[in-house]
């Protein structure tokens, strides 16, 4: 069962994807969770800041795990396959949390954080594609995470995985040629 603090992260991480970085606030946390108001200051010692970095530090640590696999394709398609779960459970009104706070008027910490989450799945992405011998891997991972990003979003807007859909098929078949060069 997960303690007070997980479930103040999980519901950050929901704020995040639905509302962006200025939607999460304290309060709002509290109402999606259900948690005392006591728990922020015992939990999050830093606030609203503290909440949203660990929240990235979490999305990050997350999504990490999905993409770090010595098969470029099989990454690929649990990256898909992670996204497209996360866009019906929320009834397609969630984005990428680092997203959010890279894109919205965050500064500090929280801003930090989101690029290096960003940098480290770039990496991740980057690190499997060279390891399977794609000779211009930083490339190809830096389009196929920019690629995924805007078809979660189109996916968003559309209310249907089909550009999700379309975008894994794409990625999939060019890292298939890749790996054939």
């Amino acid at each position: 069962m997960a303690g007070t603090r997980d479930v103040m992260i999980d519901g950050a991480i929901e704020l995040l994807r639905e509302r962006g970085a200025a939607g999460l606030t304290v309060d709002a946390v509290l109402e999606r969770t259900g948690a005392p108001r006591g728990s922020v200051y015992h939990h999050f010692p830093g606030g609203r800041a503290d909440l949203i970095g660990q929240a990235l530090t979490v999305t990050g640590d997350t999504v990490e795990s999905v993409l770090d696999h010595p098969d470029p394709v099989a990454a690929l398609e649990r990256f898909g396959r992670f996204w497209k779960g996360v866009l019906r459970r929320s009834g397609f009104d969630a984005a990428c949390p680092v997203v959010s706070v890279i894109v919205s008027d965050s500064d500090g910490d929280a801003l930090d954080i989101a690029h290096e989450v960003i940098e480290r799945w770039a990496g991740v992405i980057e690190r499997s594609l060279a390891a399977a011998g794609v000779a211009d891997a930083e490339i190809l991972a830096t389009t196929t995470l920019a690629a995924i990003n805007g078809a979660v979003i189109l996916s968003r807007s559309r209310r249907s995985t089909a550009p999700l859909d379309a975008v894994i098929a794409e990625r999939r078949e060019m890292i298939r040629g890749r790996l054939r060069a």
